[in-house]
Protein backbone atom coordinates (compact mmCIF):
# COMPACT_ATOMS: atom_id res chain seq x y z
CA UNK A 1 0.00 0.00 0.00
CA UNK A 2 1.13 3.52 -1.04
CA UNK A 3 0.21 6.65 0.77
CA UNK A 4 0.06 9.84 -0.17
CA UNK A 5 -0.27 13.05 2.19
CA UNK A 6 -1.09 16.51 1.52
CA UNK A 7 -1.23 18.83 4.78
CA UNK A 8 -2.91 22.01 4.06
CA UNK A 9 -1.87 23.85 7.34
CA UNK A 10 -0.26 26.38 6.88
CA UNK A 11 2.69 28.10 9.07
CA UNK A 12 1.71 31.55 10.37
CA UNK A 13 -1.45 32.72 10.62
CA UNK A 14 -3.24 36.14 11.83
CA UNK A 15 -6.71 35.43 12.41
CA UNK A 16 -7.94 33.66 15.51
CA UNK A 17 -9.34 30.16 14.76
CA UNK A 18 -12.46 29.06 16.41
CA UNK A 19 -12.50 25.42 18.27
CA UNK A 20 -14.70 23.02 17.40
CA UNK A 21 -16.03 20.17 18.03
CA UNK A 22 -17.89 16.82 16.69
CA UNK A 23 -19.25 13.89 18.51
CA UNK A 24 -18.14 10.50 16.59
CA UNK A 25 -20.54 8.18 17.93
CA UNK A 26 -20.63 4.88 15.63
CA UNK A 27 -21.85 2.27 18.16
CA UNK A 28 -25.53 2.32 17.71
CA UNK A 29 -25.30 3.27 13.73
CA UNK A 30 -25.48 -0.22 11.14
CA UNK A 31 -22.08 -0.54 9.23
CA UNK A 32 -23.72 0.35 6.11
CA UNK A 33 -25.52 3.79 7.27
CA UNK A 34 -22.17 5.06 8.79
CA UNK A 35 -20.61 8.35 7.36
CA UNK A 36 -17.74 8.06 9.59
CA UNK A 37 -14.91 5.51 9.40
CA UNK A 38 -12.58 5.80 12.07
CA UNK A 39 -8.67 3.95 11.69
CA UNK A 40 -9.37 1.32 8.94
CA UNK A 41 -6.77 2.36 6.36
CA UNK A 42 -4.44 3.75 9.07
CA UNK A 43 -4.59 3.72 12.93
CA UNK A 44 -4.77 7.73 13.15
CA UNK A 45 -7.56 8.58 11.06
CA UNK A 46 -11.15 9.94 10.89
CA UNK A 47 -12.16 9.22 7.07
CA UNK A 48 -15.39 10.71 6.41
CA UNK A 49 -17.61 9.34 3.46
CA UNK A 50 -18.06 12.85 1.98
CA UNK A 51 -16.02 14.41 -0.96
CA UNK A 52 -16.71 17.94 0.69
CA UNK A 53 -14.21 19.95 -0.36
CA UNK A 54 -14.40 21.31 -4.01
CA UNK A 55 -11.33 20.08 -6.22
CA UNK A 56 -10.17 18.16 -3.89
CA UNK A 57 -11.26 14.01 -5.16
CA UNK A 58 -10.75 12.86 -1.86
CA UNK A 59 -12.79 12.03 1.09
CA UNK A 60 -12.73 14.54 4.41
CA UNK A 61 -10.02 12.96 6.35
CA UNK A 62 -8.45 14.05 9.67
CA UNK A 63 -5.43 12.70 11.44
CA UNK A 64 -4.00 13.11 14.87
CA UNK A 65 -0.10 13.21 15.95
CA UNK A 66 -0.50 12.72 19.75
CA UNK A 67 -2.43 9.61 21.46
CA UNK A 68 -5.99 10.77 22.13
CA UNK A 69 -7.01 11.81 25.73
CA UNK A 70 -9.15 9.23 27.32
CA UNK A 71 -12.11 10.66 29.36
CA UNK A 72 -15.02 9.32 31.71
CA UNK A 73 -17.42 11.04 30.69
CA UNK A 74 -18.56 13.40 28.25
CA UNK A 75 -16.88 16.60 28.04
CA UNK A 76 -19.68 19.39 28.16
CA UNK A 77 -18.89 21.00 24.53
CA UNK A 78 -21.23 22.47 21.64
CA UNK A 79 -21.18 19.13 19.13
CA UNK A 80 -21.41 20.23 15.62
CA UNK A 81 -24.31 18.02 13.48
CA UNK A 82 -22.33 16.10 10.66
CA UNK A 83 -24.30 18.77 8.16
CA UNK A 84 -22.53 21.89 10.18
CA UNK A 85 -18.87 20.13 10.12
CA UNK A 86 -19.79 19.11 5.74
CA UNK A 87 -20.78 23.30 5.48
CA UNK A 88 -17.55 24.21 7.59
CA UNK A 89 -16.03 22.17 5.10
CA UNK A 90 -17.13 23.11 2.05
CA UNK A 91 -16.70 26.89 3.08
CA UNK A 92 -13.58 26.32 4.36
CA UNK A 93 -12.09 24.25 1.87
CA UNK A 94 -8.18 23.47 1.88
CA UNK A 95 -7.90 26.71 4.54
CA UNK A 96 -10.08 24.44 7.28
CA UNK A 97 -6.53 24.35 9.44
CA UNK A 98 -5.75 27.53 9.10
CA UNK A 99 -9.41 28.59 10.31
CA UNK A 100 -10.46 25.91 12.90
CA UNK A 101 -8.56 23.56 15.89
CA UNK A 102 -10.40 20.44 15.46
CA UNK A 103 -11.36 18.34 18.12
CA UNK A 104 -13.28 14.64 17.38
CA UNK A 105 -14.60 13.21 20.48
CA UNK A 106 -15.11 9.31 20.59
CA UNK A 107 -17.40 7.18 22.10
CA UNK A 108 -15.63 4.32 23.66
CA UNK A 109 -17.52 0.87 25.57
CA UNK A 110 -16.24 2.38 28.91
CA UNK A 111 -15.78 6.32 28.37
CA UNK A 112 -14.58 8.62 25.30
CA UNK A 113 -11.23 9.80 23.72
CA UNK A 114 -10.53 13.33 22.60
CA UNK A 115 -7.77 13.90 19.47
CA UNK A 116 -7.08 16.97 18.29
CA UNK A 117 -6.84 16.60 14.55
CA UNK A 118 -6.09 18.41 11.37
CA UNK A 119 -7.24 18.39 7.71
CA UNK A 120 -5.41 15.96 5.45
CA UNK A 121 -6.11 14.71 1.88
CA UNK A 122 -4.62 11.37 1.27
CA UNK A 123 -5.21 8.67 -1.32
CA UNK A 124 -4.21 5.05 -1.59
CA UNK A 125 -2.90 3.38 -4.48
CA UNK A 126 -4.17 0.12 -5.49
CA UNK A 127 -7.90 0.58 -3.07
CA UNK A 128 -11.19 1.74 -5.18
CA UNK A 129 -13.53 3.82 -2.88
Amino acid sequence: MFCVFINYSSGFSQTKKETIYYLADTAGVRPGNQILVIGQELKNIYSFACKCIPTINAYLNFTYGDKPKFLPSLPNHRYLAWNELQNIAYESGTKFNEKYIFYIVEKLPNGYQEALVEFKVFRLSGTTH
